[in-house]
């Protein structure tokens, strides 16, 4: 058989390459993060908390998802990180916020509606700066292993803690005015200069995939059975990374700077 010089670069295209319909995949995930998030609000609204939870839930794997479909098809675009910031507003910050208020803040009068919109506020403003930081070419690689501020995913789970911790105990409600100020405190970690653990771009070692993926079967099997306590544990187990999460930030940085003043004539 006779090779063609240079080689035709179809040859060795992804499979996905020949299929451009696979590309929607992304964007399809991101919809239906959004229509998730959307159905939270739905859920709250009509009294059943566990399933706007469980929406909560279902709306950060598929964020999960789509970022990583858009990286395995290579298909990342300005509208797709748009898109997606639309979905996590939604989703985790609106979504939540309308949640909470449904539960008990409305109890609180002004200050539970106060707690809800700064959540929110805090949520939008959260979004906003990550896409600004991460348009930025000049921030140094190392620092993509941190996300400054608690993402919005996350604080939609620390922000569904009281209901969790609710549930948990066998009670459908909680102090209103407690319920309100976690809720503030949440919001001020999500627009924190806070650097906190980020799992993007990082890679598995071959060793540690085994390990891995019984750790992500037993979590989700945890979830099944017992998910009120799952996500107390999760979130508590968030909480007590981060001061870890700032020491080796900042160990880090004066390790970068140390070798950039060496470099230093």
């Amino acid at each position: 058989m006779t090779e063609t010089y240079p080689p035709d670069p179809q040859a060795r295209a992804p499979l996905w390459s020949k299929f451009p319909i696979l590309r929607l995949v992304p964007n399809t995930l991101t919809m239906l993060a959004l229509i998730s998030g959307l159905g939270a609000i739905y859920f709250a609204l009509h009294a059943q908390w566990r399933w706007a939870v469980y929406a909560i839930m279902l709306a950060a794997v598929l964020d999960v998802l789509d970022g990583g479909a858009a990286r395995l098809f290579k298909c990342e675009s300005r509208f797709g990180a748009r898109l997606d910031s639309i979905s996590d507003g939604i989703g985790f910050g609106i979504a939540p916020a309308v949640m909470m208020w449904a539960w008990v803040l409305k109890d609180a009068g002004i200050i539970g509606a106060l707690a809800a919109v700064v959540f929110a506020l805090c949520s939008a403003a959260r979004l906003a700066r990550f896409m600004i930081m991460s348009a930025n070419p000049n921030v140094p690689a190392w620092t993509k292993g941190y996300f400054t501020g608690v993402p919005t995913p996350m604080g939609a789970g620390l922000g569904l803690l009281p209901m969790a911790l609710a549930f948990q105990s066998g009670h459908d409600t909680a102090e209103s005015l407690l319920v309100a100020g976690w809720l503030v405190f949440v919001g001020v970690l999500m627009i924190s200069r806070l650097p906190t653990p980020s799992l993007k771009g990082r890679r598995i070692a071959r060793v540690l995939m085994i390990p891995v993926a019984l750790a992500f079967g037993l979590l989700v099997t945890s979830l099944v059975i017992n998910p009120w306590l799952t996500l107390v544990l999760a979130d508590l187990a968030y909480l007590i990374s981060l001061p870890g999460s700032r020491a080796r930030y900042l160990a880090r940085a004066r390790k970068e700077e140390e070798k950039a003043a060496a470099g230093t004539p």
